[in-house]
Parts: C-alpha cells; structure tokens; sequence
C-alpha cells in the first residue's frame, strides 16, 4: 500500500478491505466497475466543495454542509443522469464526506440494495 494512503473494497456491502486513513480534504478516486470518478476538495471563489469528475468532466460540486445533491437518495441515478450515482454516494456516505442524515438513514433501511467499489487515496504528503 506504499502508493496509496487509504484502500477501501467493498463488494456487495461488505468490506472486503480497509488500509490507511482517509483524509477528507485529500483528493481521491472511486472506481466503480470500470468507471473510475476523481473526487477532490476545493476552493471555488469563496466556498469550498467537492468536485466529481469522470473522465475530467464534471459531474457535480457538493457543498457544505452534507455534501450532496438536491434530491433524495433513491432519486440520484435520475438527478446526476449518471447510473452509478447512488453507489458513488454509498461510497461517499462510507467515508463520511456525504453526511446527510436522510442518505444515511436510507443505506441503513435499505440494505437489500446493494453496492461495489473502490475507494483510493494516494500519498499526498
């Protein structure tokens, strides 16, 4: 794990592997199947965000203080237009950068829908 300061797997739900510490403010990736989505913390003007990008295209910026969308949890695949949207945010919500409660409260009643990916996060220090 020498290149990566944290390594999270999760493969339907469960944690295949955990390594490192995650450090919000760093920059990092979530691969998810074959698409892997940049996710890095800003300064845009006055506010700070997260910055989603696949493929150097934005998708979203997320803004303090829960770090989400303007939509339900079950209405992100819809909203973004994106079809791996809601496993981006289960990955997120993992890493405690989207900490909405309703996000939340919606992964932990809904364990029957399921998620795999990976979340990377190089040495940045």
């Amino acid at each position: 794990m020498s290149k990566n300061q944290y390594e999270l797997n999760v493969s339907n739900n469960e944690v295949i592997k955990e390594e490192g510490s995650f450090f919000k403010a760093g920059l990092f990736k979530v691969k998810i199947n074959n698409k892997t989505y940049d996710v890095d913390f800003k300064q845009i003007k006055h506010d700070v965000y997260y910055v989603i990008y696949n493929k150097e295209a934005e998708l979203t910026r997320l803004i303090h203080p829960d770090y989400v969308p303007d939509c339900d949890f079950e209405e992100l695949n819809n909203f973004l237009n994106n079809p791996d949207a809601q496993t981006l945010f289960a990955a997120l919500c993992r890493c405690q950068v989207s900490i909405k409660k309703e996000y939340l409260k919606w992964l932990e009643a809904n364990q029957d829908a399921t998620f795999s990916y990976e979340v990377t996060q190089p040495v940045f220090l």
